[in-house]
């Protein structure tokens, strides 16, 4: 029995772009980025806030005191309450867009059924994983910031539950998406925080 067309194209196009890209895909890989396509809202609530609040404070408390004012402002502006994410199928792959979180998103990678972003810069570097779930309902955001800038690796993760009947776009198109849904959420400081 011949798979229905649309299957047979993605199964066609994941081969070409493992083909282009490196080793050849497996029917995994091909079949897992199938599912990833969707939109995404923030789920952690408060309670998610909070736990990022603290890991920032965390990071903050093991900088020398003078430099404790600047540390926080410099992981308050990266370190964001994102609005959600969405993941489309474009013609060169899979591509992230993490609404209010700036720097975040772009091209990525599908390693072994995860979806990961390597950025970096001359202060560091920035991985970021998206791990679905297996029911393919709830997204995880894993995130590790490496620089020496800082004193130890700063990591923190976010979660996402997927919006039902949602119509994935292309994101590079999506300007007008993420200015609709806003900046992101600044972290306010927590107790001790300033």
């Amino acid at each position: 029995m011949t798979p229905p067309l649309p299957t047979l194209r993605l199964l066609l196009l994941f081969s070409a772009l493992a083909s282009a890209s490196g080793p050849p895909a497996t029917a995994d890989s091909s079949v897992v980025a199938v599912h990833f396509p969707g939109v995404y809202r923030y789920a952690d609530g408060p309670v998610g806030e909070a736990r990022l609040r603290a890991t920032v404070d965390r990071m903050v408390d093991r900088f020398n005191p003078l430099l404790r004012g600047i540390a926080r402002s410099r992981l308050e502006r990266t370190v964001r309450v994102p609005v959600g994410v969405t993941i489309a199928l474009e013609p060169a792959g899979l591509a992230v867009e993490v609404l209010g979180a700036p720097g975040f998103g772009g091209d990525v990678a599908l390693e072994e059924g995860v979806l990961v972003q390597r950025q970096s810069n001359f202060e560091g570097t920035r991985t970021t994983r998206f791990v679905l779930s297996p029911d393919g309902r709830h997204l995880t955001m894993w995130v590790i910031t490496r620089s020496a800038l800082l004193p130890d690796d700063l990591s923190y993760s976010i979660h996402f539950e997927r919006e039902a009947d949602a119509i994935v776009g292309p994101v590079r198109r999506s300007r007008a998406r993420a200015a609709e849904a806003g900046s992101g959420r600044r972290l306010k400081p927590g107790p001790g925080g300033g």
